[in-house]
């Protein structure tokens, strides 16, 4: 209220008046809210008196235009008193979109929400809660129950295009086919594989995944491919696995179609020659070629022995393939000046076999020497002329002729001759000899002289 005072001083006495104003008083009404997109027109009530405004967006009209969510504010000021009043908007999703088949979450008004029903049965209350989750097959309109406002939400079901793929299947290594698929309704066609046409060529194993569209709204479908190898070539001799794709596979041998091998997606074979086998799954039979190739032939001889400081070749002219040495040459022969193991590698149509020799070296010098003296009077000293000093004598001649050129002894003893001729004792005289003897190198020697 208004109030007077008296301020008493030393020389006079003086009166104040002090005025008392009331606060600006608004209603602004409860908390409200607005579908999305929408807006509405709102000022404060107040009595006849004079007011200023100033709303949070800077305007100093009494009314405001509401667009978004939020709480909203205005100062009100009256005879110099300001007081700062709220209002909270809050919104409301009134229209959504959605795919069929799919489900979505209706948001209500926090705090506010009462319930929700659809409008063809509005006194039907399906949910209480804030949020309301739906799968509506077309499109349906819900009322929103609030201590607000009751607000109408329209959800609409979008078309979904019609997609079907051939089943899953399976293809031979470096085969291909083309995929075969329905679809209905659709705007846009996609692949995993990025490619953009309706139907897809495969060669290869692996999830194929085919996606369509119609307003916005995908469809999608996907093809697994395994790829077996149905067909193999190896060497004879060699073991070999047959991979499929399924643990419960089966295989058979083609002769023996209902007697089952083995069950999973390996069997493993050492086949003596060219065959086939039958692999059986859930998604169809396959018949697996295996190819059997003859490895080539390599012979390059028995163990030998090589005098030191001799050499000889090994040959396979008649060899069919590709010839590798051990010391990695490609000639059809190989030198061999040093004992060792020597191996050659024979490649034919991709199968290669192997043979080796093992050459050991040996001292093959050759040594004989003859006597310059021979007395063959029984008296137990040079009573035969014969060789001595041998060393690696392997073949040995001996021929005497008399000085007339008569041949009296011939002979391959090492023991020599004893003197006679016809049984009965030469002539004392000097007799010419030649002794042809070869060694383990079987290099052909002679030496001559007379006795």
């Amino acid at each position: 209220v208004n109030t007077s005072y008296f301020v008493c001083g030393s020389d006079d006495t003086l009166s104040v008046q002090v005025k008392v104003y009331e606060k600006p008083v608004a209603y602004m009404g409860g908390d409200t809210a607005l579908c999305s997109g929408f807006s509405f027109y709102f000022e404060p009530s107040t009595d006849s008196g004079t007011y200023s405004y100033r709303w949070d967006n800077g305007l100093t009209t009494k009314g405001k235009q509401f667009q978004t969510a939020g709480l909203h504010w205005v100062d009100i000021t009256r005879l110099g008193c300001t007081v700062r009043h709220y209002k909270q908007v809050y919104e409301v999703i009134c229209g959504y979109a959605m795919c069929i088949e799919d489900s979505l979450l209706l948001t209500g008004v926090p705090n506010e929400t009462l319930g929700w029903a659809k409008t063809s049965a509005p006194a039907v209350i399906l949910s209480s809660d804030q949020n309301y989750k739906v799968s509506p097959q077309s499109t349906t309109s819900y009322f929103l129950y609030t201590s607000i406002d009751t607000f109408t939400i329209v959800v609409t079901v979008l078309e979904k295009p019609s997609v079907s793929l051939i089943q899953d299947t399976v293809i031979c290594s470096g085969d291909s086919f083309w995929t075969n698929e329905w679809v209905d309704n659709a705007e846009v066609i996609r692949w995993s594989t990025g490619d953009s046409s309706l139907s897809l060529q495969i060669d290869t194993g692996g999830v194929y995944v085919f996606a369509a569209w119609k307003n916005g709204c995908p469809a999608i479908d996907s093809i697994q491919v395994f790829e077996l190898p149905c067909s193999y070539t190896i060497c004879d001799g060699d073991a070999l696995d047959l991979i499929g794709y399924s643990m419960h596979g089966s295989w058979a041998h083609y002769n023996k179609p209902d007697s089952v091998l083995a069950v999973g997606q390996m069997y493993s074979i050492v086949p003596m020659q060219t065959t086939q086998y039958y692999y059986y799954s859930d998604l169809d039979t396959h018949l697996i070629d295996v190819n059997v190739l003859p490895s080539p032939v390599v012979n390059i001889g028995q163990d030998t022995i090589l005098c030191y400081g001799d050499e000889f070749w090994i040959e396979l002219s008649n060899t069919l393939g590709t010839i590798r040495w051990n010391n990695q040459y490609e000639n059809n022969s190989y030198l061999v000046t040093a004992p060792g193991i020597y191996w050659a590698d024979v490649t034919l149509d991709g199968c290669t076999s192997r043979d080796s020799i093992k050459v050991d070296g040996e001292d093959c010098s050759t040594r004989l020497e003859m006597p310059n003296v021979f007395t063959p009077n029984g008296d137990g000293s040079n009573d035969f002329f014969m060789p001595f000093n041998l060393e690696n004598v392997v073949n040995f001649e001996l021929l005497i002729y008399n000085r007339w050129g008569g041949l009296v002894y011939e002979g391959a003893s090492l023991e020599g001759w004893d003197g006679k001729f016809n049984g009965e004792p030469v002539a004392d005289g000097v007799y010419f000899w030649i002794a042809n003897y070869s060694g383990l190198d079987n290099q052909n020697k002679v030496l001559k002289g007379d006795v």
